[in-house]
């Protein structure tokens, strides 16, 4: 309340249905306290949001941040979330449509640096709910949003959250306009939704002056310079290989490495955990958190990877030491602990 009265525009991160809860909770209580004045707040991720919260960002006036790049079946989408979350709230992921449906803004981001900028790559998931390097659509027939709506939330969604539209978002004339826009090499409007994901910028404008100019030397060595920096990042698309984890090109070794330490904690869950509600307050998170340690044996002798699966409020850790052989996974103290 106290940020909020003072016009300050919050911008709070949320990936399971109760923590959205619980920051839309928090927003409504500053807006009884200190009445509309048109801050914007917003919240980010939004993997998983309870139905009966779907209506209530529009209703407040909060502007949904979502990073849909995510929003397809893979390792993380679904061996590390589906026996934790169960069919029914895994049909939910990443609901834009339902949000948009419900009168809710939609904002696109990347969460960059945590995952690669890569714009058209988010634009055209937000559609296909498949992209570029998944193994398959994550239910484009329920939450997919349409072309203009993808094009919609990362030019003037985005602007409207970072109260930018009066200058930029929209290409219209006026005073105090920015001429920030691109030209591109195909029409993102019309062209297979999958080629959305290869599009190039031929020429982009800042305040109307062009920063960059396909063909020209100048162009030429920024095109180098792009090559060789995503040259020397690690290979992935996501935020696991962001934070040092596999990413989506590294699904064998994921799969012969992390999937076996988190299908043994399903079943040391599944074991013991019988009295774990399954309903909407069940947990604040539903994801997969990655960390690496130093092994045991020196810098040489490879990382410990631990795995931290948060989902029904449970916290199981495996550990992967060098060599890909997990240890025995252990429970967190929450996981014999019932959510209120």
């Amino acid at each position: 309340m106290l940020l909020d009265g003072k016009g300050r525009q919050i911008h709070a991160h949320a990936i399971g249905d109760r923590a959205v809860r619980v920051a839309l909770d928090g927003y409504e209580v500053a807006l009884r306290a200190g009445g509309r004045h048109d801050n914007r707040h917003s919240i980010s991720h939004l993997q998983l949001v309870h139905p009966h919260g779907l209506r209530r960002f529009a209703r407040l006036g909060v502007v949904a941040s979502m990073q849909l790049q995510w929003a397809v079946r893979d390792t993380w989408t679904v061996d590390a979330l589906l026996p934790y979350m169960g069919p029914e709230r895994h049909r939910r992921l990443f609901p834009a449509r339902s949000l948009e449906r419900h009168g809710a803004l939609l904002a696109g981001g990347s969460d960059c640096p945590m995952a690669p900028l890569g714009v058209w790559s988010q634009i055209r998931t937000a559609i296909d709910r498949e992209g570029v390097d998944s193994e398959g659509p994550l239910r484009p027939e329920r939450e997919g949003v349409a072309r203009t709506s993808a094009l919609r939330m990362h030019t003037t969604g985005a602007a409207r959250q970072l109260r930018a539209d009066h200058r930029t978002g929209t290409l219209t004339r006026g005073r105090g306009r920015a001429a920030v826009l691109v030209l591109l090499e195909r029409d993102v409007s019309r062209v297979p939704v999958p080629e959305i994901s290869g599009t190039e910028v031929r020429l982009p404008l800042v305040n109307g002056v062009p920063v960059y100019e396909e063909g020209t030397a100048a162009g030429k060595a920024a095109r180098a310079r792009t090559a060789a920096a995503t040259a020397r990042r690690p290979a992935g698309t996501d935020r696991h290989r962001a934070e040092g984890t596999p990413g989506r090109d590294d699904t064998a070794s994921t799969r012969a490495g992390v999937l076996p330490a988190l299908r043994a904690g399903r079943r040391t869950l599944q074991r013991g955990m019988s009295t774990v509600p399954q309903g909407g307050r069940a947990g604040a998170a539903s994801s997969v958190e990655a960390d690496r340690t130093a092994a045991p044996r020196g810098p040489r002798a490879g990382r410990a990877v631990t795995e931290r699966i948060v989902g029904l409020g449970i916290g199981v850790r495996t550990e992967i030491r060098a060599g890909g052989t997990p240890s025995r996974p252990h429970l967190s103290p929450k996981a014999t602990e019932r959510f209120p």
